[in-house]
């Protein structure tokens, strides 16, 4: 995992999470776009996982990191829309 850019705060369940930018990620079914969260003061104090997968999965980090590069417009990643049609055209 490489450093994790933070961009946001936000209360789950009485606990305070730091909410990580969009970012590649990976699991048992491939690579895909979301973003991490990090418990700041709840039941798993410092534990970080993820936080959601706002795309379909990818063959490859490098097919993940193009989707990322040119799928998502925001000007802060903390609200970033991804386009369907792109995703839809170059999810392998």
């Amino acid at each position: 995992m490489s450093e994790i850019r933070w961009v946001s705060e936000t209360k789950c369940d009485g606990a305070t999470l730091l909410i990580s930018a969009y970012c590649v990620m990976h699991s048992g079914a491939g690579y895909y776009i979301g973003r991490y969260s990090k418990d700041l003061d709840g039941e798993c104090k410092g534990m970080i996982g993820p936080w959601d997968r706002n795309s379909g999965y990818y063959r490859t980090k490098e097919n993940a990191e193009q989707a990322l590069k040119e799928g998502y417009e925001s000007d802060d990643n903390t609200s970033a829309e991804v386009s369907k049609d792109y995703l839809y055209n170059n999810i392998n």
